[in-house]
This record gives structure tokens, C-alpha cells and sequence, in this order.
């Protein structure tokens, strides 16, 4: 089994899919950068998934845990009534 695709080469792999390459011809490029590293090359499917989104939610914002008490709209009132309270 390969192993997973680093944060580079996922950056790379959508760089490339972006420029208009297809799966297979992403798979190929990030193919032979592994075997010179001497490394398995990963499967088509996974490269498919992984420029899909499906495997690899980048970007995602954290939807686990407590909601944050502190907005941006609520900083910016807090922030603009501590300003209008200080200022003579």
C-alpha cells in the first residue's frame, strides 16, 4: 500500500487539475515523483477521491466542540462601544 499523499502533494495534485490535467495525468506526474524517491506511486482512485474533496476536506472550518461565545460582528460592536466610551 502507498502511503498517503502529503499536504505537498495534494497542493500539487490540485495545482496541476487546475491547470487543466486530468486525474490520470496528475496520477502519472505524482507517479514518477514517488518512484524517485523510491517510493509506490498512489492509486488512481485515490487521486481521484483526493481532488474530489472526498477523502481530504482542506480548508474546512471545525465544526466539533463549543461554539465560540465571541463573534466577529459581536468584536467589532464590543470594539466600537469601547472606542466611543474612551474617546473624549
Amino acid at each position: 500500500m502507498a502511503p498517503h499523499m502529503s499536504n505537498a502533494e495534494l497542493d500539487r495534485a490540485t495545482a496541476l487539475h487546475s491547470a487543466g490535467k486530468t486525474p490520470v495525468e496528475v496520477r502519472a506526474l505524482l507517479q514518477r515523483a514517488r518512484t524517485a524517491r523510491g517510493q509506490p506511486g498512489p492509486d488512481l482512485t485515490t487521486v481521484r477521491r483526493a481532488l474530489r474533496g472526498a477523502t481530504r476536506k482542506r480548508a474546512r472550518v471545525e465544526t466539533r466542540g463549543r461554539k465560540a461565545k465571541m463573534t466577529i460582528v459581536k468584536l467589532r460592536a464590543l470594539d466600537a462601544a469601547r472606542r466611543r466610551l474612551t474617546s473624549p
